[in-house]
């Protein structure tokens, strides 16, 4: 709403203020807007969890939708790790979509499959300038 002072900028540069910012853009209202405005359709199990990356405040986001790619409607799954970092906003986003032939139960194989993969990369996020 306005102008931003040079004081809140700075604030906002913080850890601390990262962490305030972070309270009201990770809360699950946001979150749960923020799956519905990916592009996809048909969002569904929407999870969401408030996370730590490397000592700055984030969160998962998780969801399944339908995404249409030239005459094929795929469903995709989708996780994501959001940190806030100064004044950054860092996404690590990774998906999982179904092959055309491809059953329910062998996409949640898969989606099994690479969730500590997952986890592994966005544990490996080093904000090395903050060091």
């Amino acid at each position: 709403q306005g102008q931003i002072s040079k004081q809140e900028i700075i604030t906002l540069k913080s850890l601390e203020g990262s962490k305030e910012l972070a309270s009201e853009v990770f809360s699950e209202s946001s979150l749960r807007e923020m799956a519905n405005g990916m592009g996809m359709a048909n969002v569904r199990n929407i999870t969401t969890k408030r996370v730590v990356l490397d000592r700055w405040p984030g969160a998962m986001l998780e969801f399944i939708g339908d995404q249409q790619r030239l005459d094929i409607t795929l469903t995709m799954y989708n996780r994501m790790y959001i940190v806030i970092y100064k004044n950054y906003m860092v996404f690590l986003q990774f998906q999982v979509g179904t092959i055309p032939s491809e059953n329910a139960r062998d996409f949640k194989k898969r989606i099994s499959a690479n969730i500590p993969l997952f986890r592994y990369v966005a544990n490996s996020l080093v904000l090395q300038s903050q060091y």
